[in-house]
């Protein structure tokens, strides 16, 4: 099973309010570290554009210091995300900027999320980001990571707190994991179970991941899903097991895999 590690910037979130007025009017400086261990030196900068000097680290040699001039404004912050710009981002936030800034109802960690910005997702968590913050149609970031299959960034959210039991506020309550089998994001479901998280956890009406992916056609999904040695015969919704549900919606191939993992299930003990 591969393991997703993505970018994790360790820094000083002390840094992130070190906004300072310049020695005119309107500069500003933001100070960022230069690696994961070792606060860059500032020198002062004088400027009168509307931009803010931030001083990063790359993601790519954490070491290596290099100077960009941004915009301190919510929409650069948009445009910073969109880009996977980690830097820039931390630097934003450290103007000002609100990490849970919203663009067409979704949340900045959504918009680095479903583009599998990890770097990105991070440093805004580590900013501020609220992970149990939802879009405008209910979703969290973790949810939207495991719609599009991204899974550095599943990998991030969870690494720094986000609650894969969240549920969305309906009647429904389907969480990350469901969102993941309806759209057959198996390299998220991968990253479920290295945190070992539950993927057996039911929806409000009882039925699990299995199911879901059943009812969506994701094949791929639902034999990921045995391979883990998930009960085929779990009870879902209404105690219909998963192989009720390949013989309504007509999945031979299913069928067999639910035959084949039914033999691999331990005896009953005596």
């Amino acid at each position: 099973m591969g393991q997703f590690r993505p970018v994790v910037f360790v820094v000083g979130l002390v840094m992130l309010g070190a906004c300072t007025p310049g020695s005119s009017e309107g500069a500003g400086e933001v100070v960022a570290p230069t690696s994961t261990v070792q606060a860059a030196t500032t020198t002062s900068t004088t400027t009168t554009s509307p931009t803010t000097t931030i001083l990063a680290s790359t993601p790519q040699d954490a070491a290596a210091a290099t100077q960009t001039s941004v915009e301190c404004s919510e929409d650069e912050l948009v445009e910073r995300v969109l880009v996977d710009d980690a830097e820039a981002v931390l630097g934003l936030l450290g103007c000002g900027i609100d990490p849970n800034l919203t663009s067409d109802g979704m949340p900045m960690l959504h918009l680095a999320a479903i583009r599998d910005h990890a770097p990105t997702v991070t440093m805004l968590m580590l900013g501020g980001a609220d992970a149990t913050a939802t879009s405008s149609v209910g979703t969290t970031a973790l949810m939207e990571a495991a719609r599009q299959n991204a899974p550095n960034s599943a990998f991030a959210l969870l690494d720094l707190g986000a609650d894969a039991e969240q549920a969305f506020d309906d009647e429904e309550g389907r969480k990350a994991i469901h969102v993941a089998a309806a759209n057959g994001s198996v390299d998220v479901l991968n990253v479920f179970i290295e945190n070992g998280l539950d993927v057996e956890t039911p929806d409000s009406f009882g039925n699990h991941a299995l199911i879901f992916a059943i009812i969506a056609n994701q094949p791929e999904f639902v034999d990921a899903l045995l391979d883990t040695g998930m009960d085929p015969d779990l009870p879902g919704g209404q105690g219909l097991v998963a192989m009720d549900h390949a013989i309504a919606w007509n999945q031979p191939d299913v069928m067999d895999s639910i035959r084949a993992a039914r033999w691999l299930q331990p005896a009953p003990s005596s």
